[in-house]
């Protein structure tokens, strides 16, 4: 391992992540110095460059970096794509009450989520009693199960193939936002699903807005479950 970068190296205090790359002599960079250390010619080659949740824009300096050295670019994205770019994707999951989920590895561009399909690894969710934070984990551990399985394929020195992106949709934080908000015109259900797929403290759940002012909303069968 030549290095992890993090958006900023505050991300990492105190962290697992930070001991391991104490412990094995591993260099930390945020979005600034990984920049710095290419154009010094800091670091030599590199055979991969795999980002997870990583909130930044990849630029082509690091993008034509890799692939002069050889290397490969790839994105774990948590979520299927093409049908879910872009941010908290998560809670649009719950939100639509989907019973399937899964992770995606694709190929990195220049612009978010739009690079070659390599694989989407698939797996079911109840969509009646999943929170946020659940399906996270359950993202996170298949994102870790396909980065394993690429890697190892890398290694015996296995072409990764893949497919183009076409269609499919990309959720902002706009979109985010006015997915949260609850009107009083609203049924119970709907209202229900809203606080199902945005309960996760300490961030700002499903709202109702009184006066210019926000108040978060949580129902009885949310709070039994904690």
């Amino acid at each position: 391992i030549i290095g992890v970068v993090c958006t900023s190296l505050d991300i990492l205090k105190n962290t697992d992540m930070e001991y391991f790359c104490n412990l094995n002599s591993i260099k930390i960079y945020d979005n600034v110095s990984i920049y710095d250390a290419i154009i010094k010619k800091q670091i030599n080659n590199i055979d991969l460059l795999l980002s997870n949740t990583y909130g930044k824009l990849i630029k082509s300096d690091i993008l034509d970096f890799v692939k002069n050295c050889g290397g490969v670019s790839i994105n774990i994205h948590g979520a299927p794509l093409p049908d879910f770019k872009g941010v908290f994707t998560y809670n649009h999951c719950i939100l639509q009450g989907l019973s399937s989920w899964g992770v995606t590895a694709h190929y990195i561009s220049e612009h978010f989520d739009t690079g070659n399909i390599i694989k989407t690894l698939h797996f079911d969710i109840n969509p009646d009693i999943i929170t946020v934070s659940q399906l996270e984990n359950m993202t996170q551990y298949n994102g870790y199960l396909l980065s394993v399985e690429l890697i190892s394929k890398l290694n015996n020195a296995e072409v990764l193939p893949s497919i183009p992106q076409h269609g499919g949709h990309y959720y902002s934080r706009v979109d985010f936002d006015n997915a949260k908000r609850i009107s009083i015109s609203m049924t119970h259900e709907q209202i229900d699903k809203k606080i199902q797929a945005f309960w996760c403290p300490p961030y700002e759940g499903a709202y109702i807005e009184i006066d210019g002012k926000r108040y978060t909303l949580v129902n009885q069968e949310t709070l039994s479950r904690l």
